[in-house]
């Protein structure tokens, strides 16, 4: 919410403040402008405020901001929702113009929108959506913060304007009567990660591979990296890169992140899955048994399928008759005496060649 609000004294005071501008940003690394006020209040005048919308507001509740009160001049509801609600410093954004819709970029950013529209659902607190947009003044310019679902009511946490930061329902008519909220125009948003970045690719022992996620300036909240076996990291766990390095043994792995805001949205990614050093777990597929003179075909089954860059090794009965290969599989035809044994095969992919299957 952008207008000034409460007594005339006190929007006189607030043009002759004193204020910078400051860069913050989206969560997934876009520019917004925003306003840090020097100054503040008097305590007499933020505990009038206080005093003033507790009594005005009876079904809401005073949120304490810092000193033992609520009101603060320091940071407007789009400041509040958007930003400081994520840990991040006090600040105004979207200042003075109710027009100006500098906080829209958190939904709007393109193709790396840090936010995305969705559905409220009353099932489960998670699946609420983190913000909330709608109406004011004819504007759609008012922000706020899901808190809490119960007995089919949401519950947000809301900054209005310079004065108090408030607990409410979403559609409680007093406060809306009283801001001139409109209801209709709600529209419910949740951080937008994406799958994160890394190759699928065999990594061989002692090599390093890096991984990141889109999320790289979230101004508090966690991160958190997890790998599988057979890899060691490098680095931290906890940032928007996360390097890791191939061990020594062998067989599947995996790197995957989980994302827990301050605001209460947690999230987990994809795993990424590879495969780590040589082929050593591998066998042969096909016939096993045969006739005379009959060719059969015999499969490599490669962890992960086969790529160009494998090459095959086979080994196969005394006086069985190599007809063809093609990628991983082997064309071998049979004598009129045809002598048992094993059909076998040793791979070769990037970090080496496995034993015999």
């Amino acid at each position: 919410m952008k207008k000034v609000l409460f007594l005339f004294v006190i929007q006189i005071a607030f043009i002759f403040s004193s204020f910078a501008q400051q860069n913050v940003y989206t969560p997934k690394g876009h520019l917004v402008q925003a306003t840090y006020w020097y100054d503040e209040w008097p305590d007499t005048w933020r505990d009038s405020l206080d005093n003033y919308y507790s009594s005005l507001f009876q079904n809401a509740t005073l949120i304490e901001t810092y000193d033992g009160y609520s009101a603060t001049r320091k940071f407007n509801c789009h400041g509040w929702a958007w930003h400081v609600s994520e840990g991040g410093d006090y600040v105004w954004i979207g200042f003075g113009d109710p027009y100006n819709k500098d906080e829209e970029i958190y939904w709007t950013d393109y193709d790396k929108a840090s936010y995305v529209l969705t559905t409220p659902t009353f099932l489960e607190q998670q699946d609420i959506s983190g913000k909330v947009s709608y109406g004011y003044f004819g504007t759609h310019d008012h922000s706020a913060v899901v808190d809490d679902v119960s007995g089919g009511d949401i519950w947000v946490k809301a900054k209005f304007g310079n004065t108090v930061l408030m607990r409410h329902k979403i559609d409680d008519e007093d406060v809306h009567d009283h801001f001139e909220f409109d209801i209709d125009s709600l529209e419910y948003y949740k951080l937008n990660p994406e799958d994160i970045d890394g190759s699928t690719d065999n990594l061989c022992y002692n090599d390093e591979r890096p991984f990141s996620t889109n999320i790289t300036k979230m101004p508090a909240g966690t991160l958190t990296w997890t790998k599988g076996n057979n890899l060691s990291i490098i680095g931290e766990d906890d940032e928007p890169e996360f390097t890791v390095k191939g061990g020594s043994s062998f067989g599947w792995s995996y790197v995957k992140l989980n994302i827990k805001t301050l605001s209460g949205f947690e999230w987990d990614s994809n795993p990424i899955n590879f495969w780590t050093g040589v082929f050593n777990q591998t066998w042969v597929s096909g016939w096993p048994s045969v006739c005379p003179n009959i060719t059969y075909t015999y499969t490599a089954l490669v962890p992960g399928g086969h790529d160009p860059s494998y090459s095959y090794s086979w080994t196969y009965p005394y006086g069985w008759i190599y007809i063809s290969q093609d990628e991983n599989e082997i064309d071998l035809r049979t004598t009129s005496t045809p002598i048992g044994g094993t059909v076998r095969v040793s791979i070769t992919n990037e970090c080496g060649s496995s034993n015999y299957s």
